[in-house]
């Protein structure tokens, strides 16, 4: 028998690492949206119990209410509970309020793979214009009879390698 029920641990927004991701890494007085509802919640205070097994609880409060998030260790899904609620709920998404900016990446990371990136593209250009230190074509090469060029001193043929100082080239 299938059921129409959605899995609180697939959100079409958010995977769960996402989603615990951003409750983890909240900060008192971030603004943030829960579960696609528009009010927004400020982070009042984060607290890590030791009674709960490394969970961390934050507290938000909104709208006249005080809302509690539980965050245990990854893959599990955390979740949302206020003093009127039966039950606890999943967060299927959560998402910044406002100017707050919810990010799961450090600078320093991004520094890390954007200088890594920069100095590959870097070796790239130099390989790139070795290959291309060609100022003009010079003619065909009396010994493979392929294009033959120019670099900054040389002529060089393109296909055998032979090459001459230009000085010595057509004498």
């Amino acid at each position: 028998m299938s059921s129409n029920s959605s899995n609180p641990d697939e959100s079409p927004n958010q995977s769960l690492l996402q989603r615990w991701k951003f409750v983890i890494s909240l900060s008192e007085g971030d603004e943030v949206l829960v579960n696609d509802r528009e009010q927004r919640l400020v982070v009042r205070e984060i607290s890590q119990r030791e009674d709960s097994s490394a969970a961390t609880h934050t507290t938000l409060v909104g709208n006249g209410t005080e809302y509690t998030m539980i965050a245990t260790d990854y893959p599990n899904v955390p979740m949302i509970t206020w003093p009127s609620a039966a039950h606890t709920r999943p967060v299927q998404e959560i998402r910044p309020a406002g100017t707050t900016i919810l990010s799961t990446t450090r600078a320093s990371d991004v520094l890390t793979q954007t200088l890594s990136l920069a100095e590959s593209v870097d070796k790239k250009q130099e390989q790139l214009s070795k290959q291309l230190d060609i100022t003009r074509l010079l003619g065909s090469c009396p010994i493979c009879d392929s294009m033959v060029t120019s670099d900054t001193q040389r002529a060089v043929c393109r296909k055998c390698g032979a090459w001459c100082w230009i000085e010595h080239w057509g004498n």
